[in-house]
């Protein structure tokens, strides 16, 4: 039998977890992945809102789950343990400004500052302004989201999730959306300087 070995990629880099918990969630509501990591880095809480990538098995070509730092917490003298969530809801439309998360979903803590508040709702309207620009070019804003980062010529892989079929055939779509040079200019005007509050830090 062949054995499973695990792999947590942070920001980009492999890291020798501890223990890891997926759990996920049904409906709209979020998927949490924790892990714990020896605490050998004074520095750790350089790390919130950083990606994270879980494969189950390190030889797997995509992720269980694909999401961002949104808490660390120091567990005993020696571990750190990250807690981590999707990004569900923002390009989905799930959510308006000034929704309220029920008590048991993780975005409710908010402790990454961008579900909640005036945040939120600057990036709901920075949201709409995109996605209301992507369908005037008979396109959404998902395929926009994915034809945006293959624009970037230092990008040559997207890791977009799915969790239905149809929506794996749906993103592919966007493979054939090459953005313009004055495609790209006109989302720089959409976003006007706009930045999530953690890329100030």
């Amino acid at each position: 039998m062949q054995s499973i070995s695990s792999k947590v990629l942070l920001d980009g880099k492999s890291v020798d977890f501890m223990t890891a918990n997926l759990k996920r969630q049904g409906g709209n509501t979020a998927t949490a992945f924790n892990f714990i990591l020896p605490k050998d880095d004074a520095s750790f809480r350089k790390y919130w809102n950083k990606e994270v990538l879980f494969y189950v098995n390190e030889s797997d070509a995509y992720p269980m789950f694909r999401g961002r730092v949104s808490d660390v917490i120091l567990v005993g003298e020696r571990q750190v343990e990250f807690q981590c969530v999707d990004a569900l809801g923002y390009l989905t439309g799930h959510y308006k400004a000034g929704h309220k998360f029920d008590p048991e979903d993780i975005r409710s803590k908010d402790l990454i500052n961008v579900w909640q508040g005036d945040n939120f709702d600057n990036i709901y309207k920075v949201t709409e302004k995109l996605r209301n620009w992507a369908e005037d070019h008979g396109r959404d804003i998902i395929q926009l989201a994915i034809a945006w980062v293959l624009a970037n010529k230092s990008v040559t892989t997207v890791i977009v999730g799915a969790r239905k079929p149809n929506q794996v055939y749906h993103n592919i779509k966007a493979l054939d959306w090459k953005l313009t040079k004055n495609d790209l200019n006109e989302i720089e005007e959409i976003l006007d300087g706009f930045i999530l509050p953690q890329d100030r830090w």
